[in-house]
């Protein structure tokens, strides 16, 4: 049986929290009109004759942004 825990801690008592204590994170989007996200596209509508969907997801993870700096092209 799971046992309830304060909505401010999360698994392996790790601190969960809604951005308002004064710690931010590093906001990260993928670009999507590089050639990669096109053939994706093409492959998509090819294989499942619908085109590709695009989706939003709160929580980046911070190694996005040092990757993206460290081998911008």
């Amino acid at each position: 049986m799971a046992t309830p825990r304060s909505p401010s801690r999360g698994p392996w008592s790790s601190t969960a929290g809604d951005g308002r204590n004064g710690v931010t994170g590093s906001p990260f989007q993928a670009a999507t009109d590089g050639p990669a996200y096109t053939a994706l596209g093409k492959a998509t509508q090819e294989v499942y004759g619908k085109p590709l969907a695009l989706l939003g997801q709160d929580g980046s993870i911070p190694l996005c942004n040092i990757l993206a700096t460290a081998y911008r092209g």
